[in-house]
């Protein structure tokens, strides 16, 4: 088979000798064959060069990075830690209010424990983010003292509301309890077996009388409603407080009423004068503390000599 050949002329343009060469098809082939590796070759080169020149970048702007990363965490462990101490301190004021409120202190392995939380998503970070393996460490420590306050925050927190609750039960509970006298002047007959001033004969008496004047004003001695106001046989001109907590008071023998039945009062409002209706020898105010129904000494129940205005 006859091989085909090309032929190439140079004729050059300054009188020289005309060139011409005579080029088979695979000689063709291998200068394409020569020319397109040479060719590859150089792009290979320069992508390798332009991949290096881009990956120096990118460790330069990660290593910037986690420069900024470091700092920043620096001044996060500096913030927590300071929390951390105001924590402390406001867990000891804490634990002062549940003393006054009669509750019991929350202990150390309560505020330590049940910590928990999904936290920081360690798998879902980026390996060239962090080249520095130690700061993987630092971060996970924060991570478990910030869920560690957030734990005892709550904690402290929930504690201040028990207490809160507690004294308010004990100021509700307080103000519901008899605690001042109910009139200005001196005991003439006391809480217990005595020899009736009328009859004669001994009795129980079930109060305490409070020798006043005429006028003298009567006042609740605790916060209550009124549940009966008005006459009772022997006691005359009366009056009943339920306080609640098992708590009532009496009041007899008054010379006129301030109060109606349904009547919410507070402690030291005047409810009533002192007056002789009823059984009585002479002017002064029968009064009794009742604790679950059952009378008991009025005296045990009074702080103090005065009366709020």
């Amino acid at each position: 088979m006859r091989e085909d050949f090309w032929t190439l002329s140079i004729i050059p343009h300054c009188g020289k000798r005309i060139r011409v060469y005579r080029i088979s098809r695979w000689h063709l082939y291998l200068g394409a064959i020569l020319v397109g590796s040479m060719i590859c070759s150089l792009a290979h080169l320069a992508y390798g060069q332009i991949k290096h020149s881009t990956e120096s970048r990118d460790f330069q702007v990660v290593q910037g990075e986690n420069k900024a990363l470091r700092d920043r965490l620096r001044d996060m462990e500096g913030t927590v830690s300071e929390i951390e101490e105001r924590l402390v301190r406001m867990t000891a004021v804490e634990e002062r209010f549940r003393e006054v409120a009669g509750l019991p202190v929350i202990g150390k392995e309560v505020l330590d424990a049940g910590v928990g939380g999904p936290g920081i998503e360690w798998s879902g970070l980026d390996d060239r983010t962090l080249l520095d393996g130690s700061m993987v460490g630092r971060v996970k420590e924060a991570d478990q003292r910030i869920n560690l306050l957030f734990r005892r925050a709550d904690l402290v927190y929930q504690g201040f509301i028990e207490s809160v609750e507690q004294m308010e039960y004990y100021d509700e509970r307080f103000s519901r309890t008899p605690s001042i006298w109910p009139t200005y002047g001196h005991i003439s007959s006391r809480f217990g077996a005595r020899s009736h001033p009328i009859f004669g004969e001994v009795r129980s008496h079930h109060g305490v009388d409070i020798y006043a004047p005429k006028g003298t004003p009567i006042r609740a001695t605790a916060d209550g409603r009124v549940e009966r106001a008005g006459w009772k046989v022997g006691y005359g001109l009366s009056l009943d407080i339920d306080h609640e907590y098992g708590y009532q008071t009496f009041y007899a023998h008054c010379s006129k009423l301030k109060v109606r039945n349904g009547e919410w009062v507070k402690r030291g409002d005047v409810i009533a004068m002192v007056g002789s209706t009823g059984i009585t020898t002479g002017s002064h105010l029968h009064y009794e503390v009742l604790v679950n129904g059952k009378s008991v000494n009025p005296t045990d129940y009074i702080l103090g000599s005065s009366i709020p205005d």
